[in-house]
């Protein structure tokens, strides 16, 4: 599959409009607005997950109710560093804004997410979130830490949708634009330096893709401006481009939602390929196909991270059950399955994943989940057209056995 000019279909529409107003001016250590609080930095390249997340903990009663306080202004990195102290500074406080999911619906987040108010001096950070392994972050301290997995988040290089025609990247050039900036790489389309984008060198999604391109996080160059603090704020950077072709990188559960209106993802050859790969098997698709099986490359794992003990226990029990709960290590309350809430947020849960590594950027080893969810992801997966078969039991399914109740073929 080469990447010539395609196509795009459009992708799903934008989210519903606010319901109710914003509770910016609500101190976020209100503990009667906000009982059972946890607050979360680091990573917002799965916040589509855990806002889905964070609105039914906030929707449920008793004591499944937990309020999650999401401060976004930091990167994966910097979340480690706040959570767990690195070896020039102590643990931080997350300060400013963060987001609440007081009386959203999961099924339908509006647009604009309500915030709440730090105090001055801020709050703990009880948990991170992390696209990289913590022992990839420069000076952090990596002790003393439960690491729980959650999903697989793809990365990909992304376009305008509009003003470009270009549909595929080659690591090489990607090295070269990165490496050297645009302007002097001069790899067409790619040739005006303030048309592209990086994050920063404590972004998981940085390092993920300079594994993948072997530039260091930290030598990115691009313009001081273009280097931007969230992966909302890279696709309405990116998509904004409209004199000329733009060029960023962000993960798939943000960028699949506009692909199509906003967006292109491009294909990508990595070094050591013949043909260019998408993270699904077309332009078009959420099927993430070529990611599932070890075509396409550029993907982490997503780490919840918590302090414990130098026994291993965890300080922050509630903080260790939101980490379980994003893990699907405990069931979500009211039944919800977090495996379907990760594919219909654009996310591979590891059930399906026929590959697996054990660094960023390391070399693939052949997995087998024993709850292999294969059949779940394929018929339920965003635009998918193949049939679940429903099952109480494995009586029903031929052979093969019956799992989060779709028959699975093994």
């Amino acid at each position: 599959m080469h990447p010539h000019k395609h196509t795009f279909l459009a992708a799903v529409s934008a989210a519903a409009a606010l319901h109710g107003a914003s509770a910016s001016a609500q101190s976020c250590d209100d503990a009667t607005m906000f009982p059972n609080r946890v607050v979360i930095s680091g990573s917002t390249a799965i916040r589509p997950l855990v806002r889905r997340v964070g609105a039914i903990l906030a929707g449920a009663t008793g004591s499944d109710r937990i309020t999650i306080v999401y401060n976004t202004t930091r990167g994966s990195c910097s979340g480690v560093t706040a959570l767990n102290g690195s070896s020039t500074a102590g643990p931080q406080a997350a300060t400013g804004t963060a987001e609440v999911y007081n009386g959203l619906n999961p099924d339908s987040l509006p647009s604009t997410i309500p915030t709440c108010t730090m105090p001055g001096a801020g709050l703990p950070v009880d948990l991170a979130l992390s696209d990289v392994y913590a022992t990839e972050c420069a000076g952090a301290i990596t002790t003393n830490l439960r690491d729980t997995f959650a999903t697989v988040l793809p990365f990909e290089f992304i376009g305008p949708q509009l003003n470009m025609d270009e549909a595929g990247i080659d690591a090489r050039e990607a090295y070269e634009i990165y490496g050297f900036g645009a302007s002097t790489a001069a790899v067409t389309p790619w040739i005006m330096d303030n048309l592209v984008f990086q994050r920063s060198s404590s972004s998981g999604t940085q390092i993920t893709i300079a594994r993948a391109i072997r530039v260091p996080e930290g030598r990115f160059q691009t313009p001081t401006a273009n280097g931007l603090a969230s992966g909302s704020d890279m696709i309405s950077h990116v998509a904004a481009t409209m004199t000329g072709p733009g060029l960023g990188f962000a993960g798939t559960d943000s960028t699949n939602a506009v692909r199509g209106t906003q967006l292109r993802g491009l294909a990508y050859r990595h070094w050591d390929q013949n043909d260019f790969y998408y993270p699904d098997s077309t332009a078009a698709s959420f099927d993430k196909r070529n990611v599932r099986d070890g075509h396409y490359p550029v993907w982490g794992y997503e780490h919840a991270l918590v302090q414990t003990s130098a026994a291993g226990a965890p300080l922050n029990a509630t903080a260790a059950r939101v980490a379980d709960l994003l893990g699907g290590v405990t069931p979500l309350p009211g039944g919800t399955d977090i495996t379907r809430v990760y594919i219909r947020s654009y996310l591979v849960p590891l059930c399906a994943m026929q590959v697996s590594r054990t660094r960023d950027g390391g070399d693939f080893s052949v997995a087998a989940p024993a709850d292999d969810c294969t059949r779940l992801f394929e018929c339920t997966y965003p635009g998918a057209t193949a049939t679940c078969t429903t099952c109480t039991g494995d009586s029903a399914c031929a052979g093969g056995v019956c799992r989060r109740g779709v028959c699975e073929a093994h």
